[in-house]
């Protein structure tokens, strides 16, 4: 049992500032502090739903152990450690996700603990949940085409092949 001076705390921060997106999956590392006096177990992370993001896993830093996404009614979450993070410690994660958004768009991430288990449902957690905005730009493509070579003759007939060579460049910011 925990009273309000006991309690577990945590916070959750951004380590990679607004991302300039040019490829189709992306990638924010954030950091989970354990603030309290008391070790938060059962810490988890959750991705509500934003149109036109999609987060796929997020990675332990330190293990590198993927962690798999739970869908829940508003979007995705991650049990990330029923063992959770002693007080004074913090834990870095990569969440990897993908977009569809072609404008300056962002998601947000929230984290929590349980005092027994993970919640059934990250919507429903009964504390404040930690928050961090994670705002991404996307960078367009664009393909370049420059013919190099082509017939400089007449056909001979109808026939005849036709050779051309063209050079295609990526000369966007993005792929």
């Amino acid at each position: 049992n925990y009273d309000t001076s006991t309690r577990p705390s945590i916070t959750l921060s951004s380590l990679s500032g607004n991302i300039q997106a040019t490829k189709p999956t992306e990638s924010f590392t954030f950091r989970i502090n354990s603030t309290g006096i008391t070790t938060a177990p059962y810490v988890w992370v959750s991705v509500p739903t934003v149109a036109g993001v999609n987060p796929t896993q997020v990675i332990d830093l330190a293990t590198n152990t993927a962690i798999s996404p739970v869908a829940y009614s508003g979007g995705t979450w991650f049990q990330v450690s029923a063992a959770g993070l002693a007080a004074g410690t913090f834990r870095d994660f990569r969440i990897d996700f993908t977009y569809t958004a072609c404008t300056t768009s962002s998601f947000t991430v929230n984290a929590g603990w349980g005092c027994s288990g993970y919640p059934t449902d990250p919507s429903t957690y009964p504390c404040t949940a930690s928050t961090a905005n994670l705002p991404f730009t996307p960078i367009p493509g664009a393909v370049q085409v420059q013919s190099i070579s082509q017939p400089a003759t007449p056909l001979s007939g109808l026939c005849a092949p036709l050779n051309y060579v063209f050079r295609v460049n990526s000369a966007g910011g993005g792929n």
